[in-house]
């Protein structure tokens, strides 16, 4: 966790909060005609955030009725508030709420940054088909290390 010790805001996301998708939240993601999709958007363990990324009580949790992180929540007035112009979007599935987020930030106007090892994708096709597409117009798909040597030479004194 690279931008909590340099005060860098963080913003997690779930996409499922203490009740259970119903047609009327979830959509095509409840109805979907694959049962396992839907038995997976029911499920709480999938949608937790592992142990190691735990939020800490000053950090955000935004729960999103749908793939973008954007879409329903209040993520864009938390930017605007903290004055951020460019995020760093990490997570799972690179081809559904990675994507969506990125298409939400861009449209958005925020630079948009996807360290190629901290997404995963299902299946490795859409994994790199998702990355390619992303890093021709919409964001700045970089390997980990190339993000880390920046935020380790920025003015850490305009997060404080």
């Amino acid at each position: 966790m690279k931008a909590r010790p340099i005060g860098i805001p963080t913003v997690y996301t779930t996409q499922r909060g203490s009740e259970p998708y119903t047609s009327a939240t979830g959509g095509r993601l409840v109805n979907k005609a694959i049962p396992e999709l839907s038995a997976f958007a029911q499920m709480e363990e999938p949608h937790e955030i592992i142990e190691e990324l735990k939020p800490e009580s000053k950090e955000i949790v935004i729960v999103k009725p749908k793939p973008s992180a954007f879409f329903g929540t209040q993520l864009t007035s938390i930017l605007l508030f903290h004055r951020i112009d460019t995020i760093i979007v990490t997570g799972a599935v690179t081809s559904g709420c990675i994507r969506a987020t990125v298409d939400s930030a861009a449209a958005l106007n925020f630079r948009v940054i996807v360290p190629i090892e901290c997404v995963a994708d299902r299946f490795q096709t859409s994994h790199e088909v998702s990355l390619f597409d992303m890093d021709c117009f919409l964001a700045d798909v970089v390997p980990v290390q190339e993000v880390f040597d920046h935020l380790d030479n920025i003015d850490h004194d305009i997060y404080s």
